[in-house]
């Protein structure tokens, strides 16, 4: 989902709109569909959660709460419509989700070469 395919404006620089909308900082010239913010935050909390705080409940929900927190802002700001941020989220989520599997996939391989190493 790239921002230059879709084109979407974003709500303060949508004309039909921006008369509503309360924009509590700098609108930006770019597009809004999706959020950057929602993806990139999503991403690490994904990551984090899936790798380092897997069997601790509330680090998980600490760091679900900042991400979403942070995605939620966009709307509050005027910067993005809901749906930039629950696909931005959705992504994000996905692609932290990849990573800790490719994470996964290195740690694995390296202690594989350790323990043949030390044998």
């Amino acid at each position: 989902m790239d921002k230059k395919n879709v084109q979407r404006l974003r709500p303060c620089n949508n004309v039909e709109i921006s008369a509503e909308v309360r924009l509590r900082t700098d609108c930006g010239s770019g597009y809004s569909f999706t959020s950057s913010h929602a993806t990139n935050h999503f991403a690490i909390a994904s990551f984090v959660v899936t790798t380092l705080v897997a069997g601790v409940w509330w680090a998980r929900t600490l760091w679900i709460v900042w991400a979403a927190s942070i995605a939620l802002g966009q709307v509050y700001v005027g910067v993005h419509y809901p749906l930039d941020i629950l696909v931005g989220s959705l992504l994000g989520l996905t692609l932290g989700w990849l990573a800790n599997l490719f994470w996964s996939y290195l740690v694995k391989k390296w202690l594989k070469k350790q323990s043949v190493a030390s044998a």
